[in-house]
């Protein structure tokens, strides 16, 4: 708590309190895991940013960025730094909109940022990509080529939809659209991708059967930059999904480099050239 100038008691507002208790409940279940820390970068806002390796061979790369709702500040940030195409992933009706807005703001030549509102199109600093380093799939990655139901967030405000519907405690029977599906091999075949540096996945509960089925495949991005969200809904069901990710991972050669909250980053020591598991 903090005192006035005067010496009188400043009683925190009801809207902050509640967010105390909240990321403390987030911190307090937090999986206990071993961590092999590394020095990471960070490019994004607050809200989007990410934290990853910086390595020589993300220059001139193609990565791949699944999940990005209403802030592609990581993506546009990263594609400037380093050069590189980032393949983007994201179904949802509003995330097009915004990706849309940025590709229409670069066709324009308005490559200035315009204003500093999250969440805002016109926030981003363009001066330094292009658009064919900006490529969208309107497609969600899951563990089959298909077509699933995309569960609507609880709270409207929310942009970010998803497969597994853990915001609405898995029911699967709420306001839905209807998506195609990809995986995470069909991309790298689709774009002739040999080597896959970084792979970021921010996709909504989704990231655990994805990456069990990855490290089944051939497909071993150098680095993988998750949100495990069913974290931050702490239950004992989100727990066990979380360590059947992260063993599966571990088990793959994987080592769990930095941890923020429920954003992991994992890298296969080694693997600086990313080349896909041969068979």
């Amino acid at each position: 708590m903090k005192f006035s100038r005067a010496g009188s008691l400043r009683v925190p507002s009801i809207a902050l309190l509640k967010k105390a208790v909240h990321k403390f409940r987030r911190a307090l279940h937090q999986p206990r895991v071993s961590i092999s820390r590394v020095q990471t970068l960070r490019l994004g806002s607050a809200y989007g940013g990410w934290d990853f390796i910086d390595r020589e061979e993300l220059h001139g790369s193609t990565v791949i960025s699944c999940g990005l709702g209403e802030d592609a500040s990581f993506d546009v940030e990263f594609a400037a730094k380093y050069g590189a195409k980032v393949i983007i992933l994201d179904p949802t009706p509003r995330a097009i909109a915004h990706y849309q807005a940025i590709v229409d703001r670069m066709a324009r030549g308005e490559l200035v940022p315009t204003t500093g509102e999250p969440w805002h199109p016109g926030r981003y600093d363009l001066t330094n990509i292009k658009p064919s380093q900006l490529l969208l799939i309107p497609k969600a990655l899951w563990v089959e080529e298909t077509s699933l139901k995309f569960f609507a967030p609880s709270d409207p405000k929310h942009v970010s939809h998803s497969i597994i519907d853990f915001q609405n405690n898995y029911q699967m029977t709420g306001t839905h659209i209807q998506v195609s599906t990809i995986t995470v091999e069909m991309i790298c075949r689709d774009y002739s991708l040999t080597t896959l540096p970084l792979l970021k996945l921010d996709i909504e509960g989704a990231e655990v059967d994805v990456l069990k089925h990855m490290v089944l495949g051939k497909v071993r991005p150098s680095q993988i930059l998750v949100e495990f969200d069913e974290l931050t809904h702490p239950s004992k069901r989100s727990n066990t999904r979380f360590f059947q990710a992260h063993e599966a991972l571990l088990n793959a050669g994987y080592q769990l480099r930095y941890r923020r909250g429920a954003n992991y980053l994992y890298e296969q020591p080694g693997s600086s050239n990313s080349v896909m598991k041969t068979a």
